[in-house]
């Protein structure tokens, strides 16, 4: 109750507690993660740890010894984050007169990728409520998923530049990342992108004369399935200290505890980070 460290021995299941937390052997399939393995080394295997949390989307482990934190999450059903604030369906015929420089810009990436025969059902892209103002040099577009409710793709059109990105929605430890899957102007992109070599073979657009895209953009539009996230584990120092945090704290039927709560949505506001370029699904947090 003073916040001391407690070490506990229960001689009739020869189980040893620290603060109220079982101690134990590192999940198998947490030490196997790369990135646990990264930080932690190959002992990660045969490390111990403190179970602090058994909730029903997440565990959490606290490494002996180390104030390395490591909360491992079930793969995510959900599609993308809630739209709050897009709700207007974008149409080129009936856009406000200071949103027609969209039309020349994202109309012909719409109509050569969201559209049949190369998307296998045309995608619907919505605007905010408001008509964009004259002095509005971005525009945000979300898409949804014709199966399942949430913003699944976000488009942003930069009027001056004439480029427009396309990101996708990836929930890592329940939280939603950007990871930019498109671009007419790989120059001017924040993720190493080369345009395919094999487009040589013909003319290319004006307007996609450096475009470029990942190997999972093309299948996402020709499928139409479901996102299917990994499950994930969140590396966090220096947050969870021995001592500081009981089981008792939690209530185990909380899918997402206090200590880690769910991201705020892309779709309401901008806090949601930009994941460029990463092949696994694994955070680290400093």
């Amino acid at each position: 109750d003073d916040g001391r460290f407690v070490v506990e021995v229960d001689l009739q299941t020869f189980e040893l507690r620290c603060t109220r937390s079982k101690v134990q052997a590192l999940d198998s399939d947490v030490a196997s993660n790369k990135d646990v393995r990264a930080v932690v080394g190959r002992g990660a295997r045969t490390m111990q740890c403190r179970a602090t949390l058994n909730a029903k989307e997440m565990r959490e482990r606290q490494l002996c010894g180390s104030d390395v934190c490591l909360r491992a999450w079930s793969a995510d059903a959900r599609a993308g984050p809630p739209n709050d604030t897009h709700d207007r369906d974008y149409d080129p015929s009936e856009l406000a007169d200071s949103e027609r420089w969209l039309v020349d810009i994202f109309e012909p990436v719409r109509q050569q990728y969201f559209r049949p025969p190369t998307c296998r059902e045309e995608l619907q892209w919505f605007l905010p409520e408001l008509d964009l103002p004259a002095s509005v040099t971005v525009a945000h577009l979300i898409a949804k998923h014709p199966n399942i409710a949430g913003s699944w793709k976000e488009a942003f059109v930069f009027r001056h530049h004439r480029i427009v990105h396309v990101y996708r929605m990836e929930s890592i430890g329940r939280r939603w990342y950007r990871t930019l899957e498109y671009t007419t102007n790989a120059k001017l992109c924040l993720r190493g992108m080369q345009p395919d070599p094999g487009q040589r073979k013909r003319l290319w657009e004006v307007w996609g004369r450096h475009e470029a895209e990942d190997a999972v953009f093309p299948s996402t539009l020709q499928s139409l399935n479901p996102p299917r996230y990994e499950d994930s584990v969140e590396i966090l120092r220096g947050v969870a200290k021995p001592g500081e945090r009981a089981l008792e704290d939690y209530d185990d039927d909380d899918d997402e505890p206090a200590a880690a709560p769910a991201a705020t949505p892309a779709a309401a506001t901008g806090d949601v980070g930009e994941k460029e370029a990463s092949s696994s699904a694994t955070t680290t947090t400093t």
